[in-house]
């Protein structure tokens, strides 16, 4: 039976912890490192527990289909704490190249990008709220820049990543 991935990502300004069901594994998601790697799970597998953050806590029960990546964030509102689910089951695997998955997880841009920096090539664009899009790319050494409905976005400019063989 294929594996599954599942990570958990802080969205907010304090820090929050996930807690399997049964509430014997924990895990921290700091402000420093908001983002977990991602965890094996059995494929076909239900992913249960909590995640909370100051007074909030939401539950947690998410299905992992086989071979499926699933990102969960937590995203803090007023009076809650709310999960955003995006999924994605790559089918492309190329030894040769890596993939590199977008992630749009912002609700006030309709059309979320990322492009080299300074360089007008789209890596990524037109991403709709709530959705992933994915391509195969050449290992580089690569910097990047956010967009939001074609314009600079998010105060990372020039942000530095390595793409990896076969990630």
């Amino acid at each position: 039976q294929d594996a599954a991935f599942v990570r958990f990502v802080n969205a907010g300004a304090l820090p929050m912890e996930v807690t399997a069901a049964g509430g014997k594994a924990k895990l921290a998601l700091t402000l420093a490192k908001p983002a977990s790697d991602y965890l094996p799970v059995r494929g076909g597998s239900a992913v249960k527990g909590a995640m909370g953050a100051g007074a909030h806590s939401t539950a947690i029960d998410v299905k992992v289909a086989p071979g499926e990546f699933v990102t969960v964030i937590g995203v803090p509102e007023a009076k809650a704490l709310t999960l955003q689910i995006l999924r994605d089951a790559p089918d492309d695997f190329n030894a040769l190249k890596s993939a590199l998955t977008f992630y749009s997880a912002a609700p006030a841009c309709a059309k979320a990008g990322l492009q080299v920096a300074g360089k007008p090539v789209d890596l990524f664009r037109d991403v709709a709220p709530a959705s992933t899009a994915r391509r195969l790319i050449h290992p580089v050494a690569l910097s990047v820049e956010l967009g939001c409905d074609g314009k600079p976005s998010g105060g990372r400019r020039g942000r530095s990543v390595l793409v990896h063989g076969r990630s």
